[in-house]
């Protein structure tokens, strides 16, 4: 899965935890896979995107070597 564009939306203070929570998107040519990423309070976009890698990397695609994860640079965007 090459992504070419990293979306966030939604950002927001999880009220149970006090995470930050974010929709975060890994476009990947007609492919957008979501996951709801969290981090520390006042966690920069970074914290989120290794949530959500961490998220993408237990799909059963990529645990088994199938598919590989690579990026485009400079491919975050804010929604």
């Amino acid at each position: 899965m090459h992504v070419t564009s990293i979306e966030f939306s939604n950002r927001r203070v999880d009220p149970a935890t006090r995470d930050d929570c974010a929709d975060v998107a890994f476009v990947s040519g007609g492919v957008v896979a979501r996951f709801l990423a969290t981090g520390p309070r006042a966690s920069p976009r970074l914290e989120l995107i290794r949530d959500a890698i961490r998220q993408l990397k237990r799909m059963p695609e990529f645990r088994s070597g199938q598919l590989e994860l690579s990026f485009e640079g400079l491919c975050i965007r804010s929604a």
